[in-house]
């Protein structure tokens, strides 16, 4: 084993996680620090009117309504001050 990393034991893939996100009856995204969507799940995709491909790498702004997305912005710099 190399100094520094440890073999991982977990016996599931990324895409087993998103399937599972993909089930629950609620919106899961993740952003970047730049507020670019890095992952959505069905729901959140389905809400927006777009495919998870139109929405990964964009912006509220990009996806949203202009003052849907500054509620967006807000909350997610508040989020963000509060850790």
């Amino acid at each position: 084993m190399t100094k520094g990393v440890e073999k991982s034991s977990r016996n599931y893939t990324i895409e087993d996680l998103e399937a599972v996100l993909d089930k629950l009856p609620y919106q899961v995204w993740m952003k970047d620090k730049n507020g670019k969507h890095i992952y959505i799940n069905k729901l959140g995709a389905e809400n927006i009117g777009l495919s998870k491909d139109e929405i990964i790498g964009k912006s509220d702004y990009d996806i949203r309504e202009y003052n849907m997305a500054i509620k967006c912005v807000e909350t997610d710099s508040k989020l963000m001050e509060n850790n």
